[in-house]
């Protein structure tokens, strides 16, 4: 992150050179009236096009605007401590500008451009038999790497580092699929954090109170908290083969090579005393999903498996609480949960939706007796081929005739419409031909419920019931 943040700031000053070869690093931008030269050398790096409407990259556009309101702070600093009140003056009038005009001339453009890549952009799943896959063939290597690290404990050959590397991995990457943590979280597990881990027996008073299948989930885990974003406490659930795994892992990291300065369950050996060295899951994670047999490894990818489950916890219509424990266990805010990992069903949509709005837009008894076909149900005749087009259009004269006849049909079929039609606060409008029956509707809808859903649901359990100023 540090570094694609650098990459980034180096980009901008080449091309600000470009543009202005008085511009010699970051402090000479930092002017007011270099802010011109600037704003160009953002919209060329984030690749705005020439109307000025569109960024190739507008996240880009939006990072270096923040990156450079930072560097104007920092310099800002600097010249504080020298005393430099002219250049902290050309720094506060360069962040001024910043505020002011960036907003309208950068940001504006590039955040509608990014809501519309993210609303463009499709995102696939894995499969469920991929990721059963996935987590088969981990279980399995992992498992066969224990017994041989095992065997050699026992019979005191000496621990080889490449079947200790290998328990490690697959563990680490048992436990990132299994909880849906992210990378960098997990493979910096410290072993402080991990000595914190604790089952269920010690925790609950009423323990026989539990359900069968809550006793054995309580057998069969723990749990222990590491430091997730921005500070927030998430949990990790171990299951018991990963604990004896772990614990193998860390009685015999000394005998790899590991330091015992390193503070990581997944340190590695390493010859320089001031880096501590550990694995990497994505790397681990791509290389293994090449290798489980699945259909499409390149989606076994964790941020993807992180916005799977919280799709699924809306596939499986999970209540409000059961999906804030989700979101707080996967460490994230609710609306972020709802709103960027979980992505949109296409099935609920169509299915759920359709009916909902089929329901809404009923028609009378009477009408679908009179039509005697379904409006789904397409009729041949009324969409005629193109071969036989010029015998079933009529004439020009013929269609100015029949067009007079319809409106006049039209204009008294509406009057008599008007007679006997009440339209609601809500705009909805009640058609029927009986005036008692509409007095009866009149009294029940003053002294019944004001709510718009006990109307909805009066008006579609009505016979002679038609919405037809809904929509």
């Amino acid at each position: 992150m540090i570094r694609a943040k650098i990459r980034l700031m180096g980009r901008l000053i080449l091309q600000a050179r470009t543009l202005d070869r008085t511009i010699t690093d970051m402090a000479s931008m930092i002017s007011p009236v270099k802010y011109d030269v600037v704003v160009e050398a953002i919209n060329l790096v984030a690749g705005l096009n020439p109307e000025g409407t569109h960024y190739r990259a507008p996240t880009v556009a939006t990072t270096l605007s923040t990156l450079l309101k930072n560097a104007a702070n920092l310099w800002k600093v600097e010249c504080l401590k020298k005393r430099d009140l002219d250049r902290k003056k050309d720094a506060e009038d360069f962040l001024s500008l910043l505020t002011v005009c960036n907003t309208a001339e950068v940001n504006r453009t590039a955040i509608e451009n990014r809501v519309e890549h993210q609303r463009q952009k499709k995102v696939t799943l894995p499969s469920k038999s991929d990721i059963s896959k996935l987590v088969s063939y981990v279980r399995r290597k992992r498992r066969e790497s224990y017994k041989i690290l095992l065997g050699m404990v026992q019979n005191n050959t000496g621990i080889v580092f490449e079947v200790w590397n290998s328990v490690a991995t697959y563990t680490l990457i048992s436990l990132l699929v299994f909880n849906r943590r992210r990378p960098g979280e997990l493979e910096r597990i410290t072993i402080r954090d991990y000595q914190s881990l604790q089952g269920v027996e010690g925790l609950i008073v009423d323990y026989n109170k539990l359900s069968s299948s809550e006793k054995t989930a309580s057998r069969t885990y723990k749990r222990f908290e590491i430091r997730g974003k921005l500070n927030r406490p998430v949990p990790v659930l171990v299951h018991w083969e990963i604990e004896l795994c772990l614990d193998l892992i860390i009685k015999y990291r000394e005998c790899v090579g590991v330091p015992a300065k390193n503070p990581y369950i997944f340190g590695l050996p390493s010859t320089d005393g001031t880096r501590q060295r550990y694995l990497r899951a994505c790397p681990i994670m791509r290389h293994i999903s090449s290798l489980c047999g699945a259909a499409e490894p390149h989606l076994l990818r964790v941020t993807i498996l992180r916005k799977q489950i919280a799709t699924q916890c809306a596939v499986m219509d999970l209540n409000d609480n059961i999906i804030k424990d989700v979101a707080n266990f996967m460490g994230h805010a609710e609306n972020i949960h709802n709103k960027i990992y979980r992505l949109p069903v296409e099935t609920r949509d169509i299915v759920r939706m359709s009916n909902v709005l089929e329901m809404i837009q009923c028609t009378a008894d009477d009408d679908d007796k009179s039509s005697g076909d379904d409006e789904d149900t397409v009729n041949t005749d009324d969409y005629p081929s193109t071969s036989n087009l010029h015998r079933t259009l009529p004439s020009t004269s013929q269609q100015h005739t029949g067009l007079s006849k319809r409106r006049l049909e039209s204009n008294a079929n509406e009057n008599e419409f008007l007679e006997h039609t009440e339209i609601n606060s809500e705009g909805l409008e009640m058609c029927t031909t009986d005036p008692t029956e509409m007095e009866i509707t009149q009294k029940k809808r003053r002294s019944g419920n004001n709510s718009l859903l006990s109307k909805l649901f009066y008006f579609i359990l009505s016979s002679n019931c038609r919405f037809t100023g809904l929509f």
